[in-house]
């Protein structure tokens, strides 16, 4: 899929932007963290189902995860978009908004 700024992104490529609190949409509009919080949430589950594994909101584990999987490493780093994913998950790695957005994701999850 062609997504504005990342270019032909593999759909695990996405999920992990999404998972990082990324709304790949064509809305031009600011997304709400109602927005962001669902994406993650649902990025998360995607991310879970295509690799059996659960390594919960941390975007570190799952990024280095996935890099060194053999069966998933190609689509994830797929040249295409590779460039602006990686140095997009490099930011958000360390992103205050998103750390806040994932505080308040495991607060909920305690519930």
């Amino acid at each position: 899929m062609t997504i504005r700024d990342y270019g032909r992104a593999t759909p695990l490529q996405l999920d992990m932007l999404n998972l990082g609190g990324e709304i790949l949409s064509p809305d031009e509009s600011a997304p709400t963290d109602r927005d962001r919080l669902k994406a993650m949430e649902e990025a998360r589950q995607m991310l879970a189902q295509q690799t059996g594994r659960d390594f919960g909101f941390d975007l570190a584990a799952w990024h280095q995860f996935l890099l060194n999987d053999d069966r998933l490493s190609q689509e994830y780093t797929s040249h295409d978009a590779w460039e602006a994913v990686k140095q997009r998950i490099d930011e958000l790695l360390d992103d205050p908004d998103r750390l806040r957005l994932v505080s308040r994701l495991v607060v909920r999850g305690r519930r």
